[in-house]
C-alpha cells in the first residue's frame, strides 16, 4: 500500500495518507473538475488523480522503509 505525506502549518508532525484514503476522499472531485474542463478519458486515472493531489498539497511519496 502507498503512503503520501503532507504538511500543515499547525501540525509538528507530517500528516501521512494512504493511497486509498486519498482516491476515497478526492476522486470524485477530480473526476468531476476533469470531465468540465474537457480532459481526454484517458487522462481521468487514479495515477493522474495521485499526481495532481500530491502538486497541489505539496505532498511526496512514502517509500516502504522511509519513517517520517
Amino acid at each position: 500500500m502507498r503512503r503520501f505525506a503532507y504538511e500543515e502549518s499547525d501540525s509538528p508532525e507530517p500528516i501521512i495518507l494512504t493511497e486509498e484514503q486519498i482516491i476515497s476522499d478526492y476522486w470524485v472531485y477530480w473526476m468531476n473538475q476533469m470531465k468540465a474542463i474537457g480532459a481526454n478519458e484517458h487522462s481521468i486515472t487514479r495515477e493522474n488523480c495521485l499526481e495532481d493531489w500530491c502538486i497541489i498539497n505539496w505532498a511526496w511519496e512514502i517509500e516502504q522503509d522511509e519513517q517520517c
